[in-house]
């Protein structure tokens, strides 16, 4: 054989084996995907249901609000409101 025919081969037999490797790969990937999707749906329909969402209060000090000359705008006041009424 030609040289130039013989680094052709070798081109071509190192191309191929780069397209076996990336189609084996992708296969791989959609069986799996397959598999997650129509096989165990209810394993995982089943998992995630059970994952439920909180509503929490959360406490956010926001301090004074300034203007843009430094002049107060807004003053944050943590106190507690007492209020009594006798009878008469």
């Amino acid at each position: 054989m030609h040289e130039s025919a013989k680094a052709a081969r070798k081109r071509l037999n190192l191309n191929a084996g780069s397209w076996f490797l990336v189609l084996y790969i992708s296969l791989g990937i959609i069986l799996r995907y397959t598999y997650v999707q129509i096989v165990a749906k209810d394993t995982y329909s089943e998992r995630f249901s059970n994952q439920f969402l909180t509503d929490r209060v959360l406490q956010s000090p926001r301090g004074t609000i300034f203007d843009r000359n430094v002049q107060s705008l807004g003053i944050e006041c943590n106190e507690l409101t007492l209020l009594a009424q006798t009878q008469p």
